[in-house]
């Protein structure tokens, strides 16, 4: 999968997701996280069966009671994420606050500092995407500090979508062929699903 859009979801059975290579169902298991990380590509005579919610939940509990039989489709998840992602989550949550601050008075003080955050991801995914060339400013960058000091406690999810990006801003600026954060982090996949449940209304931004 190039990408991947969460068509639905059932708490605590399954994710539906749309790939650009088709349909792919994403199980969780009773520990709570996908299964290994992978998923299951949705075979075309799936698609003519189960045809609406009730019949996917049906597939779900099927797949759950054929293991075996599926696991040979399993395909990761995350295996085609690139910097870019990462930057463009932070990015558009980013402008996300930046608009909210804007629209209250009684924050005008901050708005300088989200307009800061939301100009250097522009920057950073300039550098990422080749429009800009010019990284001296990579070393400069202060969102990561503003990420620690004013996120990490009271919006955990814009912290953890600031961080991610810094650290691929780091090793831009160190010449570093760069590591994604779900390459390093083993339990990257258990903090995302627990965001998802934190902030529903930010976790698909």
């Amino acid at each position: 999968m190039n990408s991947v859009k969460v068509l639905f979801k059932q708490q605590g059975d399954f994710f539906i997701l749309q790939g650009t290579d088709g349909l792919y169902i994403c199980m969780i298991w009773p520990a709570g996280h996908l299964d290994e990380e992978k998923c299951f590509k949705l075979k075309d005579d799936d698609l003519i069966k189960y045809s609406d919610y009730h019949d996917m939940v049906s597939l779900a509990k099927q797949i759950r009671a054929n293991y075996a039989l599926y696991k040979a489709q399993e395909v990761p998840v995350m295996q085609e994420a690139t910097a870019q992602d990462y930057i463009d989550k932070a990015l558009s949550m980013a402008r996300k606050r930046h608009q909210a601050i804007s629209e209250n008075p009684a924050a005008a003080a901050l708005e300088p500092m989200y307009d800061s955050i939301v100009e250097q991801l522009s920057y950073l995914r300039n550098i990422v995407d080749g429009s800009e060339s010019d990284k001296t400013r990579l070393r400069k960058l202060t969102f990561g500090l503003y990420a620690v000091r004013e996120f990490e406690t009271s919006d955990e999810i814009f912290f953890q979508r600031l961080t991610d990006a810094f650290y691929i801003a780091s090793q831009l600026s160190s010449g570093l062929k760069v590591k994604l954060p779900h390459e390093v982090n083993d339990k990257y996949m258990q903090r995302e699903q627990r965001l998802c449940k934190l902030y529903p209304d930010d976790f698909y931004i």
